[in-house]
């Protein structure tokens, strides 16, 4: 059985202060473990998201994209796809399973981003370089601020 993952209520309303998180309460997660950042390993929840505005999001270092639900229309200009740019830090305890079988678009969705994992764990490694050394990367979280939540996993 496929999963994604949601945010728990407690660290969704956490996130929503800053305003560059994706504030839907459903919004599915893909889950790349154990990362490195500034020393640690981490998690981090990659968004699916259905109107990635291309004008913002031109380098595709920024997504992976995927076909869109079938509750979504797609806006002229952009894409439906895993929002690599809008990582956020997470642990098993910020997050609840939902079953993605049962909805055959978020089960295409997540087929997808298995089958690109490994270019997902690229992107998502550079990103964090340019987040750990201080760039101010347009449309990321204040990563730093929600690694204070205690999301470091324990090597």
């Amino acid at each position: 059985m496929k999963k994604l993952f949601r945010l728990n209520k407690e660290y969704h309303d956490a996130l929503s202060s800053d305003p560059e998180f994706e504030a839907n309460e459903n919004r599915p997660y893909y889950i790349l473990k154990n990362l490195e950042y500034k020393g640690k390993r981490i998690n981090v929840g990659i968004p699916l998201r259905s109107n990635i505005n291309l004008h913002f999001s031109k380098n595709s270092d920024e997504y992976i994209a995927t076909t869109p639900t079938e509750h979504t229309i797609v806006k002229k200009g952009n894409v439906a796809g895993w929002h690599i740019i809008k990582i956020i830090p997470v642990s098993f305890d910020k997050v609840a399973g939902f079953d993605a079988t049962r909805n055959q678009s978020l089960n295409t969705a997540f087929t997808i981003a298995d089958i690109y994992k490994e270019d997902m764990i690229k992107k998502v490694k550079l990103l964090l370089k340019r987040i750990e050394t201080g760039e101010k990367v347009f449309g990321t979280i204040d990563f730093d601020k929600f690694i204070e939540f205690s999301f470091i996993l324990k090597i």
